[in-house]
């Protein structure tokens, strides 16, 4: 008897020292079929993107690099492209200049140019940094930090 008696008081005494602490909730996972809608979306999204890019028809020379990146953001509902070129056509000055796009509505929310490198690495020269958020005017920003957390919000955003 004593032991049951024991092992009665040590359940009792545990879940005491669990009462009046905040409980952690996560989040529940999201189903297979959620999981799988959300695939077919960031797919769907992935080809327009594509041709997105393919249609604005950049420039192909020889010191040109275009690229592209697309984020279907479950939590906005959309889908981004981010357009990345470097020039390096004059080997001194390599320009970089990035776009997001919404990828559907051809809408660009955002533009980032340095016309040198040089200038990017150490912070200045911003030749151009304009955002044009959903819903906001546009505003312009002053570095590549500013334009960094700006593009998060678009191609990080759940």
């Amino acid at each position: 008897m004593p032991k049951k008696l024991g092992f009665a008081a040590l359940s009792i005494l545990l879940m005491l020292v669990g009462c009046g602490k905040p409980q952690q909730h996560t989040d529940p996972l999201p189903s297979l079929d959620d999981q799988a809608k959300l695939l077919q979306l960031q797919k769907i999204c992935a080809e327009q993107a594509a041709q997105t890019f393919r249609a604005a028809n950049y420039p192909r020379k020889a010191n040109v690099i275009n690229s592209y990146a697309s984020h279907y953001s479950a939590k906005l509902g959309r889908c981004f492209i981010l357009v990345t070129i470097f020039d390096s056509t004059d080997a001194e000055n390599v320009s970089t200049f990035e776009t997001i796009e919404d990828a559907f509505e051809g809408r660009r929310l955002g533009t980032y140019f340095v016309p040198s490198a040089r200038d990017e690495k150490a912070g200045t020269h911003v030749a151009t940094c304009e955002e044009r958020a959903i819903g906001e005017l546009q505003k312009s920003c002053g570095s590549r930090i500013e334009w960094d957390a700006y593009k998060a919000r678009y191609m990080d955003a759940p």
